[in-house]
């Protein structure tokens, strides 16, 4: 579970398994859901990012502090919407609290929480090197 906004009570999630799971509340089908929109097809404002980095801002905090992440890179449609970023980092800041120390500010995680550094080619550039060193190991057997 996550905590909820307080702005977000009255939207139940979409999540057919818990409802107001991460996935329910964050992903792209619940801000479709909620907002009729994907979120970087959204008027610019602090509302709608606010909020979405505000569930995925606890993510980043829980798999830092469970796995002692060095870097989490949040691709995909969601991240589509540039101004979401600084709000995850400032929420996983809330939530870690000054705990580590890369979290006591948001500005220190801006070389923890990152975006993919091929942006939307990312997962085709890293199948792609995955096929290539998958071959290279097939030609030595």
């Amino acid at each position: 579970r996550v905590l909820r906004d307080e702005r977000d009570r009255s939207f139940a999630g979409v999540c057919p398994f818990h409802g107001d799971c991460l996935e329910g509340l964050a992903s792209g089908t619940a801000i479709l859901e909620r907002y009729g929109a994907p979120l970087d097809a959204l008027p610019p404002g602090r509302e709608a990012a606010e909020l979405i980095g505000h569930y995925l801002g606890q993510l980043a905090a829980n798999v830092m502090l469970t796995l002692s992440a060095e870097r989490i890179v949040f691709g995909g449609g969601v991240m589509r919407c540039e101004e979401l970023l600084p709000f995850i980092r400032d929420s996983a800041s809330r939530v870690l609290n000054g705990y580590p120390s890369v979290g006591a500010e948001a500005a220190s995680l801006e070389r923890v929480i990152v975006a993919p550094g091929l942006g939307e080619r990312s997962g085709l550039a890293g199948a792609i090197l995955l096929a290539e060193a998958a071959s290279a190991r097939a030609g030595r057997s």
